[in-house]
């Protein structure tokens, strides 16, 4: 369909931009997938400080000031929902801005990162008590260790993102907002709902007519294809894109909305696709499935 090629791509930028608008409070070094960034893996509650007030966070309990005012973050996937709520941010680990929505980045080079932000020199302890915190915000994956020094001092949460938990970023975004005692929630969800609506109607004839392929390759082995069911699927689909069938039904639900595949196998997944996405940072860096290493270009 040659001649609906400038409305497809009107549908593919507003979509992206509907995508961004909401910051997706999950986003890491990769916005579409998330990761340890060190160390063994962290769940469940961290011991707190004796005062303050109890909250439900992703099925734990935590202790948390009843308003935090100084807060540190360690990880873009705690500092996201955190900035989406306009949490006090006074300090972050290092964070590549190419992750970034162009329109947050100013914001973020004025926060101070934690420790010398250097691959190989570690944040500790110390390094975030630099900042007098009073409540942590931890990405799963942080290591261990480092979140039950802090704990013993300053409140930590701990953000996660697999799971049960990558898909449900309003719910995650809700419980930063919660802990923090901030009112943003309900105007940011109007906000994303009324942009998902304006797209639905704009461009109704053209999403009523294709189907969309969301890919992403981790090595250059494999690939994995997102579905109405992921985590950024879900909010396409909310938009109005339609996804191809091999990116849907059962195995696709239990697998998340994300299906691993050998890179050799991805005409499957081509196979009536009118729009193909492939994943990439805000700078435009691409991956393994371009047949080329991401290097994110400076902001």
């Amino acid at each position: 369909m040659p001649g609906s090629l400038p409305d497809r791509r009107s549908v593919l930028r507003a979509a992206l931009f509907g995508v961004g608008a909401v910051g997706l409070g999950a986003c890491t070094a990769n916005p579409y997938r998330s990761g340890p960034s060190g160390g063994g893996a962290t769940t469940g509650a961290v011991p707190t400080q004796a005062t303050g007030r109890e909250v439900e966070f992703q099925g734990a309990t935590y202790r948390v000031p009843p308003r935090a005012t100084r807060v540190v973050t360690l990880g873009d996937a705690s500092l996201q929902p955190v900035l989406d709520v306009g949490g006090p941010v006074v300090a972050t680990s290092s964070i590549a801005l190419a992750t970034m929505p162009p329109s947050r980045r100013p914001a973020v080079r004025e926060i101070p990162v934690v420790g010398r932000g250097r691959e190989g020199d570690p944040i500790t302890a110390a390094d975030v008590a630099e900042h007098t915190p009073d409540l942590v915000f931890a990405a799963e994956g942080t290591p261990r260790d480092l979140v039950t020094e802090v704990g013993r001092d300053v409140p930590v949460v701990l953000v996660r993102t697999s799971g049960e938990f990558r898909r449900d970023w309003q719910s995650r975004v809700g419980g930063v907002a919660e802990i923090l005692g901030s009112d943003a929630l309900p105007g940011l969800l109007a906000s994303y709902r009324g942009h998902a609506d304006r797209i639905r109607q704009r461009h109704a004839a053209t999403l009523e007519r294709v189907r969309v392929v969301v890919l992403r390759a981790w090595d250059t082995e494999r690939i994995t294809a997102y579905g109405p069911d992921s985590a950024i699927g879900a909010i396409y689909a909310d938009a109005g894109v339609r996804f191809v069938p091999t990116v849907q039904g059962e195995a696709a639900r239990a697998a998340g909305g994300e299906v691993d595949d050998a890179k050799a196998n991805v005409s499957r997944y081509l196979q009536g696709a009118d729009i193909v996405m492939l994943a990439s940072d805000y700078a435009g860096g691409l991956d393994a499935f371009t047949g080329a290493a991401s290097r994110p270009r400076t902001p």
